[in-house]
């Protein structure tokens, strides 16, 4: 899945991985950081999490609640984003 990645986006991914490997033990935990940096890049169109500004938020998180997520799946990723631009 990184793979498909622009490049600035999968390095930055790759060392928050490798940076937090000791909190990010899970599998399944990886690939939610995983499936919300990919969800970043689609459908906010950033192509590095330093372009992750206000705007491109909140038209990423638009486009979540059009997709009709669940409040539970919003909030978590909401959070696992807070935990990749920190």
């Amino acid at each position: 899945m990184i793979r498909e990645f622009p490049e600035p986006l999968r390095s930055e991914v790759k060392r928050f991985l490798l940076e937090r490997a000791d909190r990010v033990r899970s599998e399944e935990a990886r690939r939610n950081y995983l499936k919300v940096a990919k969800s970043l890049a689609r459908l906010a169109g950033i192509r590095s999490l330093t372009e992750l500004n206000r705007e491109t938020y909140f038209r990423w998180k638009r486009v979540l609640v059009s997709e009709d997520i669940s409040d539970f799946t919003l909030k978590a990723y909401t959070q696992y984003v807070k935990a990749l631009i920190r």
